[in-house]
């Protein structure tokens, strides 16, 4: 039970390999809580760019994270009152363990900050909470990890979503800045926030990472016209104890029946695409992103985003398209045969139009959208159980992911 002490869970200060972090859910305005996640490829970690001369540098970056509180959803002690406290991890070593928050149950505040010395900025930074007990093994209560790169920027008290076993298990709250600081002896005199390049406001990068970016710069900018508060962004922890691991991303019941009564779509259209599929693979995404021009911070979050789960319906002669993605439910409802208006998660207007063309085992699924900003082209190909997506853009670049029938 996930209750009982957590054998060797005391956390000691060793280093840790180097594990891939995976984004599950990101909340916005109407996006709701996805039900599952799948895990993305162990193997695809987006790739630094080639660093500059150290000489030809005025500048080094210094990062600051700050662990404000948390709220835990439930106990995790069998009885009394739970002593919580944090521990920071980068990149898997240990450098920093708050005391212990007396007696504050599911609610410790800790308000701990580390710094991170110019020029040693890690690749991503696990904050793990523990329940300290006096009598038995340390339990594990839930962790989180944020990918980190010189061009983050700003992040105020923003809640990030504990996780355990691949369930959430409470909020923790935490600010993390970058700024740039003048190097010994260049003629900078000032030290300021790291600039946030790499911004994709302005670009089409289709699918759930329009979403995905909007959101993001929304709270990098500190911009509050998104609408809404700004909900937590829920990281799996790169980290979790060997204790507490679990199985990989569970399928929640999600499963819609492949008929549907109320559908007048053509009988090859309900027999081949809907119903739930489960993604199985991802290609071609880095390569896309660097085409596009997104910064090394949003590729991080990008090929580290959970794998989605999609589900088809229908409704009259319109199908019915819910993503459980990495950062929640996103819907759409795809009118056949005509022209619909849609947009993308920086509120982009987009004309679209889809059309299904049946095959012998199958069929496919395009949908062309074009606006102001770019235009892309969507092709889902059903075959048999197996499903292909391919995203291409304007440019001529592409990316894509196969799914498999749940």
């Amino acid at each position: 039970a996930e209750d009982e002490p957590l054998a060797g869970a005391t956390a000691p200060k060793v280093g840790c390999s180097d594990g891939d972090f995976r984004v599950n859910n990101l909340v916005e305005q109407n996006i709701t809580t996805p039900r599952e996640l799948q895990p993305g490829p162990p193997a695809q970690v987006a790739t630094e760019e080639p660093a500059v001369p150290a000489a030809e540098q005025k500048v080094d970056h210094e990062l600051t994270l700050e662990i404000h509180s948390a709220a835990l959803d439930r106990s995790f002690a069998k009885f009394g009152w739970m002593d919580p406290y944090a521990i920071i991890l980068a990149d898997g070593t240990e450098v920093e363990r708050t005391a212990p928050a007396s007696g504050a149950h599911k609610s410790p505040n800790w308000n701990v900050a580390h710094r991170f010395s110019a020029g040693h900025i890690p690749h991503h930074i696990t904050v793990q909470v523990w329940d300290k007990n006096n009598f038995h093994k340390d339990v594990f209560c839930g962790g989180t990890s944020v990918p980190c790169a010189e061009d983050m920027g700003s992040f105020a008290r923003q809640p990030m979503a504990l996780t355990k076993n691949s369930e959430r298990t409470g909020i923790l709250k935490v600010s993390i800045s970058v700024t740039e600081v003048a190097k010994a002896g260049s003629n900078l005199k000032t030290v300021r926030s790291s600039r946030k390049s790499g911004l994709a406001r302005q670009k089409s990068l289709g699918g759930e990472f329009d979403h995905l970016m909007a959101r993001l710069d929304d709270v990098r900018l500190g911009d509050e016209t998104s609408g809404g508060p700004v909900n937590s962004i829920a990281l799996v922890e790169a980290h979790q104890p060997q204790e507490a691991s679990g199985d990989s991303w569970r399928l929640s019941s999600v499963s819609r029946s492949r008929s549907n009564a109320s559908s007048t779509l053509d009988a090859s259209i309900n027999e081949a695409i809907l119903g739930t599929w489960r993604c199985v693979e991802t290609f071609g995404l880095e390569e896309f992103l660097k085409a596009t021009g997104v910064g090394i911070f949003q590729r991080k979050l990008a090929m580290a985003a959970a794998w989605p789960v999609w589900d088809f319906s229908a409704e009259g002669k319109v199908i019915k398209f819910v993503n459980h993605s990495a950062i929640g439910d996103l819907f759409e409802d795809i009118p056949l045969g005509k022209e619909y208006e849609w947009k993308d998660g920086h509120k982009n207007k987009l004309t679209c139009k889809a059309a299904w063309k049946a095959s012998a085992d199958g069929g496919c699924l395009t949908i062309n959208r074009s606006g102001a900003i770019g235009s892309y082209k969507e092709e889902r190909t059903v075959s048999g159980t197996r499903l292909t997506f391919l995203l291409t853009h304007g440019t001529g670049v592409t990316w894509g992911r196969c799914f498999e029938r749940v």
